[in-house]
């Protein structure tokens, strides 16, 4: 097989069947590093671990704009989902989705406003958590008329 053909069987299969978990759960960086191995191998047309890489990995993930391959890196894609989905609840408080958690893990409190870690939750709330965190350090709101804004706690 040439390396285009390993090219799209890594981009249709190899990254595709984790995307569910990963959009729910925060997985383990080992898995992720495991993943990748297997990535690599295959691309590179290892059948064991003898051989050399010519190009980094990292390279091979950046765009095809900055002369890499677009590959996904695995522990992005994960952050990137988690993201969304935390995003999503924000911004879906109304349905069953927002509504859920809020009843079960932040009762009163503001879905961005949550401070602390809570104990005793599940794996998909510590994904959230994690998405949470990341949706925290880079979101922002615009003021319009300034009755919903907390000066001091939004951006």
């Amino acid at each position: 097989m040439h390396q285009a053909g390993r090219t799209t069987m890594v981009k249709a299969v190899l990254n595709s069947i984790p995307t569910y978990k990963m959009s729910t759960f925060k997985m383990p960086k080992n898995l992720l590093r495991k993943l990748d191995t297997i990535q690599r191998r295959f691309w590179w047309g290892f059948k064991s671990n003898r051989g050399s890489n010519l190009i980094a990995w990292q390279n091979m993930c950046l765009s095809k704009d900055l002369g890499g391959l677009a590959f996904i890196d695995l522990e992005m894609l994960n952050h990137a989902l988690l993201t969304k989905l935390a995003w999503r609840i924000y911004h879906q408080q109304d349905q069953l989705l927002g509504r859920l958690p809020k009843a079960k893990y932040f009762k009163d409190e503001n879905f961005l406003h949550i401070s602390s870690e809570k104990n005793n939750t599940s794996l998909v709330w510590k994904g959230i958590e994690q998405g949470l965190f990341i949706l925290q350090q880079h979101y922002y709101f615009e003021v319009n008329n300034g009755k919903t804004t907390r000066i001091w706690m939004d951006k």
